[in-house]
């Protein structure tokens, strides 16, 4: 017999009546122009100085084709002109699509096919001004490069800040408009894009200001070393600074050294980002030289922080680790731990304010379901996938967890076989299909296993044809062109043949149980 239980947040927020992300922005500028908004290396810009920016590029887009309705595809690392360049789309009304700029050229040109943006915008560094120019043309959409050096750079926003705003203002109802097409595996494991509005992105902003109480207005540094095209990274980064005008520091890519100097430097308030970040910083020795007084709040999310880490960084810091739980396609926060010395370590959290989650199973455990303002429309484009994972009002993760007495929810599996290395989603079945291009090997499959530094790690298992070999750095070689780093196989097996299921499709389930049992009688 199937049994639901069910957590909920609180109703603070009952009378919160969402507006749209540009009204956020704009309602920033009006009380905090001259707060420096965002960081990048020595360069700083206000909330003002970008309003302006952003107003002109909208211009500047408009001209380019793109209107209300139009996607506006972003393909770089965090960076002052991602920033502007998605205020500038939803200025338009149009829709941002975040693409991973690891991911490699065949995935990124399939999702440009699926959501066929009007126009791309990248950087011009180490190549991948000839990356976005090949996909502009590839798939006949218009292409716009920000410079990435810093004089460049810096000149090219001076010269935005006092150019033409004679951009269209398009309507953006926020129950309705499009904001963002965000990638996800969704329930099934398999990529695609979450749909969500102008108003779940600005609920999920509210609800995680509602949690971090202690963040006021006009007066916080964030830093959070999460690529902006996680959901992640958009909502506790990103946004979340609009919501509290407050400073956004921006690092193109994880640098230990980077983060210890800006602690030093730079009145940071919040740290968040995946689990490794902190484990990272923790085994860096520097970390003991840091005055850590002025951080009012740690967070993890993307992948279960370890016990050891959350209890190691309250001790450097005095600060507890919050594990958060959430999806992209949830905004992407749903549950949060509190931060306190009595709570149950290894939890996902309480739910956040309007939040609901339903655990529907036969037993103690089941599927996670989760219902608030802040769950998507649907997958773009998929009606059939939308209809399972929508159902009666309520989110079907794919995830399994339990609630405890006290009503903390535990994650326990994942129905979805999606491997989360690092905060990033890697889907088997494509890290699969690219090993299987090697001509030595017939058939592949792929798990994720526990890592301590990543959370998990990739694991593949090959078959081969006959009288032919394959080290590991064979594979990784060959794959270098075809998977993102975090998707390429960390540890290889060469097997006569594969565990298979009943219809005789090799069983991932299978293999990860015969890893765990050969861990367990080391």
């Amino acid at each position: 017999m199937t049994t639901t239980r069910s957590i909920e947040g609180s109703d603070e927020l009952a009378d919160f009546r969402p507006g749209s992300l540009v009204d956020m922005l704009q309602d920033t500028v009006a009380r905090y122009g001259d707060r420096i908004w965002l960081t990048y290396g020595p360069l700083h810009w206000t909330f003002a100085e970008s309003a302006a920016v952003i107003d002109t590029l909208a211009t500047e887009f408009s001209a380019l084709g793109v209107s209300r309705g139009d996607r506006v595809a972003l393909l770089m690392p965090n960076h002052p002109g991602f920033v502007w360049s998605y205020y500038a789309a939803l200025r338009l009304g149009a829709t941002v699509v975040a693409l991973n700029p690891l991911y490699a050229q065949d995935r990124l040109d399939g999702q440009l096919r699926e959501t066929l943006p009007r126009l791309i915008v990248g950087v011009r560094i180490d190549g991948e001004a000839e990356r976005t120019a090949a996909l502009a043309s590839g798939n006949g959409i218009a292409a716009h490069l920000w410079p990435w050096d810093g004089p460049e750079l810096e000149k090219r926003a001076a010269a935005l800040a006092t150019g033409r705003d004679d951009a269209p203002a398009a309507e953006i109802m926020p129950d309705e408009t499009l904001a963002v097409l965000q990638g996800t595996g969704g329930t099934t494991g398999l990529p695609k894009f979450a749909m969500l509005t102008h108003a779940n992105l600005r609920w999920n902003v509210e609800q995680t200001a509602a949690v971090f109480p202690k963040l006021e207005n006009g007066a916080e540094c964030l830093l959070v070393p999460v690529p902006f095209c996680h959901i992640t990274g958009m909502t506790m980064a990103m946004n979340l600074a609009v919501r509290l005008a407050a400073e956004t520091i921006l690092l193109p890519r994880f640098n230990p050294e980077a983060i210890f100097e800006l602690l030093r430097d730079r009145p940071v308030s919040m740290l968040a980002g995946v689990p490794t970040i902190f484990t990272a910083l923790l085994r860096d020795p520097r970390s003991a030289g840091v005055d850590w007084s002025r951080i009012k709040y740690a967070a993890a999310g993307g992948a279960p922080a370890a016990a050891e880490t959350i209890q190691r960084f309250h001790t450097l810091s005095g600060v507890y680790i919050r594990q958060c739980y959430g999806l992209s396609e949830t905004s992407p926060l749903v549950t949060l731990m509190p931060g306190q010395a009595d709570e149950p370590l290894g939890a996902a959290g309480l739910p956040i304010p309007g939040t609901r989650v339903t655990i529907d199973g036969a037993d103690e455990c089941g599927e996670i379901l989760v219902a608030g303002p802040q769950v998507m429309q649907g997958y773009w484009q998929r009606p059939e996938e939308s209809e399972h994972a929508l159902q009666a009002g309520m989110l079907r993760t794919g995830d399994i967890g339990r609630i405890d007495e006290a009503g903390f929810l535990h994650i326990v599996d994942r129905q979805k076989e999606v491997i989360i290395a690092s905060g990033y989603n890697v889907y088997p079945r494509l890290v699969e299909d690219a090993i299987v291009t090697h001509p030595a090997v017939i058939e592949a499959a792929v798990i994720g296993i526990p890592d301590a530094y990543r959370g998990e790690t990739v694991r593949a298992y090959a078959v081969l044809r006959q009288d032919t070999t394959l080290t590991l750095a064979e594979l990784q070689a060959h794959l270098v062109t075809r998977l993102s780093p975090f998707e390429i196989p960390k540890q290889f097996e060469i097997r006569q043949d594969l565990p298979r299921t009943p219809v005789g499709k090799p069983s991932r389930a299978a293999l990860r149980e015969e890893w765990a049992a050969a861990r367990s009688s080391d």
